[in-house]
């Protein structure tokens, strides 16, 4: 029998658009409804540790709240298999659309790999739509998910010693972190994988269009890599900034959040991009960016 889908859906005002909130790789629904009981890396580590102190002294909140506070319609789920292939999350998404559309229309809001699942209905599916929102959506790939890959190959050898790790251990949290380097979604995330040439370069159909970078690497990079480049090379090199041209653009401040580039985030058909000096995690929760959607959604 097939794993039930874990949905929440709430009913809102008539006419009002949907929202349907889509996660990303590794995550599941609770990112958007309750972040703080979400841990990432395949369940290691609390979510907070990847957030700039600025975030740590007040409960974080998600545009799912706002929007719920405004009596918008809301349809989350977390995907059976978030570290699946993305057809299907798509697949889901379909089958949970056709059971809870209404007339009022549709608006998407996908964070991560969630905003690629998002376009890629929206391409398929173009009626209907009223707004597409991706937040730190990696629509060129990312050299990221290259670097995991790569990793992959090493933590394969290691993996099977693993395999009857206590739950709850560190060896189980060990496993569990190799399993997520290995799995397909990353593998789809590549730059020019199928999945990422397969995506439109103009826009199917009416509906407006919006992508989100951040170009902050805080508290994700506080970065082991730098550290550690920092403390082996002459202060010379440093000085030539060798170490920007050693690491990927996703690592950088201003060029990208830590996981994502900044290229890569701005959706090619996208009626506006906005930017913001925030990490990956951080897109999820600053104050100031959902208030700048609520207004487009308002107008949507």
């Amino acid at each position: 029998m097939s794993k039930l889908i874990d949905v929440t859906f709430t009913d809102g005002k008539p006419n009002l658009p949907l929202c349907i909130f889509i996660h990303g790789v590794g995550m599941n629904k609770n990112i958007w409804i309750a972040p703080e009981s979400v841990r990432v890396l395949a369940g290691n580590i609390q979510i907070k540790v990847f957030l700039s102190k600025r975030f740590l002294n007040y409960p974080l909140k998600t545009l799912y709240h706002e929007l719920l506070e405004r009596g918008y319609p809301c349809l989350l789920w977390s995907q059976r298999r978030p570290a699946g292939p993305l057809q299907e999350a798509l697949d889901e998404l379909c089958s949970l659309i056709e059971r809870k559309k209404g007339d009022g229309g549709l608006i998407f809001i996908g964070h991560s790999r969630g905003g690629i699942v998002a376009r890629k209905y929206v391409e398929q599916n173009p009626a209907d739509i009223r707004l597409l929102i991706t937040l730190g959506s990696p629509h060129s790939g990312s050299h990221m998910a290259r670097l995991a890959k790569k990793t992959a190959k090493v933590t394969t050898l290691f993996r099977p010693f693993f395999d009857d790790a206590k739950k709850g251990s560190l060896a189980d949290a060990l496993r569990k972190t190799m399993a997520l380097l290995e799995c397909e979604a990353l593998s789809e995330l590549l730059p020019h994988s199928q999945l990422i040439n397969s995506l439109k370069s103009e826009k199917p159909g009416v509906f407006k269009a919006i992508s989100v970078s951040g170009t902050s690497t805080c508290a994700i990079i506080d970065v082991p890599e730098k550290l550690l480049l920092e403390k082996l090379l002459p202060e010379k090199l440093l000085k030539n900034k060798i170490i920007d041209r050693l690491l990927p653009e996703e690592l950088l401040n201003e060029k990208g959040d830590g996981l994502v580039s900044l290229k890569s985030a701005r959706l090619t058909y996208a009626d506006e991009h906005l930017s913001y000096p925030l990490n990956h995690l951080e897109l999820l929760f600053d104050k100031t960016l959902r208030e700048d959607l609520l207004k487009r959604i308002e107008y949507a």
